[in-house]
């Protein structure tokens, strides 16, 4: 239950991040090195390509499981593609499933609700477990923080404005007196000194025009947020304060779990789930298309409401 990022699938890893555009449309093309490191699962590399063009944003990521024991499960490497477009001209998200040979469109309101993607699911909890659910845990209140450098800090020759986001979360196990907490750490790297920074602070207005402190959620602030509960009306002040080009990226997420709350006998469990580091490799004006950014002719179109 805990940070209900179904609703953002891959458009958390992803939209987050940076510019480009492509040569019809005079922009400019930004591709980043991406590492995912996950518990169990292990490491990933992958480039991630975004386009901004049009007024739209356009997002590629290509994947590679790097990790030895995926290399196991797989029998060697293995290559996944993720391609997700927000689309305000059309006002909607356009997600290319490879897997599945479809494209699938959702309404801009999945990301301004939270809870779109819960009423949208087939699988609903009935009444007596949730009762039971809510009698026996106890959701405390999310603590976002926000720390900003006043010093300047240079990035790749660019100076960056260090700014470093944390939230902690924590569900109480009443029975079991236990505690069960979640800490996401969203380090960033801002500058205004990037080729493509107008075309990305215009989809940034366009967002923030169409959809209030809710076009935050897949802003630079998008991989801590995937994490967020409910409306971003209390945190509003404090997302508002920060701007810039996320040049470098480092977010992670770590598990705490405390049994024997109120006893003698308190044991603590910690364990990294999972580290990501996006970093800007190469800026290329002019880039020779667009073609990545769109499916390919024979995949169905899917409609989801």
């Amino acid at each position: 239950m805990r940070g209900r990022a179904g609703w953002l699938g891959f458009f958390i890893g992803v939209l987050l991040v940076l510019v480009a555009a492509s040569p019809g449309f005079g922009g400019v093309l930004h591709l980043f090195d991406y590492t995912i490191d996950e518990f169990v699962v292990g490491e990933k590399q992958a480039e991630l390509a975004v386009c901004y063009a049009n007024g739209n944003k356009y997002s590629d990521k290509r994947t590679t499981y790097t990790g030895s024991f995926l290399k196991k499960w797989f029998g060697g490497e293995k290559t996944t593609r993720e391609t997700a477009n927000v689309l305000l001209d059309q006002d909607l998200i356009r997600e290319i499933d490879y897997l599945k040979h479809r494209v699938v469109d959702y309404p801009l309101a999945r990301i301004v609700d939270p809870d779109w993607y819960d009423r949208h699911s087939p699988l609903e909890i009935p009444s007596s477990a949730q009762t039971m659910i809510d009698t026996r845990y106890e959701v405390k209140t999310p603590q976002f923080s926000l720390t900003i450098s006043p010093e300047s800090v240079v990035v790749d020759n660019r100076p960056c404005t260090h700014v470093i986001a944390t939230l902690r979360l924590e569900t109480l196990d009443k029975i079991k007196n236990a505690s069960s907490v979640t800490l996401i750490r969203q380090a960033m790297w801002l500058t205004d000194q990037v080729k493509g920074i107008d075309e990305f602070r215009a989809f940034n207005r366009a967002m923030e025009a169409r959809l209030g402190i809710d076009a935050a959620r897949v802003g630079i602030f998008g991989n801590i947020l995937g994490y967020w509960q409910g409306g971003l009306d209390s945190i509003g002040a404090s997302l508002s304060s920060v701007s810039g080009y996320p040049v470098k990226k480092e977010v992670s997420v770590t598990a705490v779990y405390t049994a024997g709350l109120g006893t003698d006998e308190v044991k603590r469990t910690e364990a990294s789930i999972s580290k990501i580091a996006v970093n800007l490799r190469k800026v290329i004006e002019n880039p020779p298309g667009m073609e990545r950014f769109y499916p390919p002719k024979a995949f169905r179109m899917v409609i989801a409401r």
